[in-house]
């Protein structure tokens, strides 16, 4: 936690940046940013496909076992971009 004289300073560092370079300072507001929904939604697509593929070529080689742990990482991603979504089409 940043002391009054501290947040003060930063501030003072951060204008000061903005005006000298205002190209650079705004990099540093894009970082913060959470990426485009559709960068989101591609990485579950190709994790899901990943995992299934992975699991048939392990089942394919004749572990059940190992199909079962991908199928369960391909089930629990596809939950999870579920939730997701719910979060970003609000």
């Amino acid at each position: 936690m940043l002391s009054d004289r501290e947040r003060e300073a930063l501030n003072e560092i951060e204008r000061q940046l903005a005006v000298e370079d205002p190209g650079f300072s705004r990099t540093f507001h894009a970082v913060g940013q959470s990426p485009p929904y559709n960068q989101v939604r591609l990485a579950y697509a190709v994790t899901i496909v990943v995992a299934i593929v992975l699991g048939l070529i392990v089942l394919l080689a004749g572990s059940v076992l190992g199909a079962l742990v991908f199928a369960a990482v391909a089930g629990g991603v596809a939950v999870a971009w579920y939730c997701h979504g719910d979060k970003t089409s609000g």
